[in-house]
């Protein structure tokens, strides 16, 4: 199943972290040998090419906790200025190459207060 929920107030040029834990009917879903990934689209029908070209797409085949279904996603949001909303999605393959996309929806992009030099 499938959920959309769209994050409110993500810092533009900040790293995104996202703790995931995955349960079958309440329990801890073993999650060795599974890859999870998120991408950040600038539009609902931008490939998935384009976003990992761009650098909006982290993969992480190294969990916090595989037992525990327990894995953690992390990416460098967008410094684009000019874009305000991305869309995204988290999707993950399990080690019987099973595609789900449990969590989708809208980022919204708000600017830092201050900019630093480097």
């Amino acid at each position: 199943m499938s959920v959309r929920y769209n994050f409110p107030n993500v810092v533009r040029d900040d790293h995104f972290v996202l703790p995931i834990i995955v349960k079958t009917d309440g329990v801890a879903a073993n999650i060795t040998g599974w890859t999870f990934w998120m991408t950040f689209k600038k539009t609902i029908d931008e490939t998935d090419a384009v976003a990992l070209a761009d650098g909006r797409q982290v993969e992480v085949t190294a969990h916090t906790d595989p037992t525990a279904g327990e894995t953690t996603l992390t990416l460098l949001v967008p410094a684009d200025r000019t874009m305000t909303k991305y869309y995204y999605d988290v999707q993950y393959l399990t080690a019987a190459n099973i595609r789900r996309t449990p969590i989708f929806g809208e980022i919204l992009l708000i600017d830092e207060r201050t900019y630093t030099a480097s």
